[in-house]
């Protein structure tokens, strides 16, 4: 887990057209662009933002071989998460694949979205992951089309839905609730043991 500088992502069915602004203004705001091998289209990641990147073998879990089994616990550890820190109304919606918030009519509001999720599966072992909103800037989500949607459905973070800005605290909820939801246990590597996790698996 980890908050990234700014950064404008381009997933395999992604497009540079996603992007709305110029390369000389995101040059000047100190944002770049790279394409990405995960699933999904274009998203942006920076500070105040949660990138989780999960390394999984399907094979070694008790659903063996599922990447909805997978991708079901990685929605439900989000959801969790939120709820623990101040933002209960999480959900999946139809809009596509990531976590929402609903429409209310009361504050005036449309769906918003505060997490992304975008996978790679390769010989069973997953990994990309997911993108929590905890406290980012959210104009930069102004300057793309996020995940290939309208801009009638805005993104929003857990700061601005009356929650918590603390990352660091929201990645610690996260980690224990994707554990128990793969039931898995958890436990600390190093920098070095994780690379080496990383090249057994062809993970670049």
């Amino acid at each position: 887990m980890l908050e990234h500088e700014p950064v404008i992502s381009i997933g395999n069915k992604g497009d540079v057209h996603d992007i709305l602004v110029d390369p000389a203004t995101l040059e000047r705001q100190g944002v770049s662009v790279v394409s990405s091998d995960r699933g999904g289209q274009t998203t942006y990641h920076g500070p105040g933002q949660l990138t989780t990147y999960p390394v999984l073998d399907l094979r070694r879990t008790r659903v063996q071989c599922d990447i909805g089994w997978y991708l079901d616990a990685l929605h439900d550890a989000i959801i969790e998460a939120a709820a623990a820190h101040g933002v209960g109304k999480a959900c999946r919606m139809d809009h596509g694949i990531g976590v929402w918030l609903p429409a209310s009519e009361r504050e005036g509001t449309p769906d918003r979205k505060i997490a992304a999720i975008g996978a790679k599966l390769s010989r069973w072992v997953v990994h990309h992951g997911a993108a929590l909103n905890v406290c980012p800037d959210l104009v930069r989500f102004e300057q793309i089309v996020p995940c290939g949607l309208s801009k009638l459905l805005p993104a929003s973070s857990l700061q601005a839905e009356n929650g918590t800005c603390d990352v660091q605290a929201v990645g610690h909820s996260l980690i224990g609730c994707l554990a128990k939801n793969l039931g898995l246990g958890i436990e600390h590597v190093s920098k070095e043991g994780l690379l080496r996790l990383m090249h057994d698996h062809d993970i670049t």
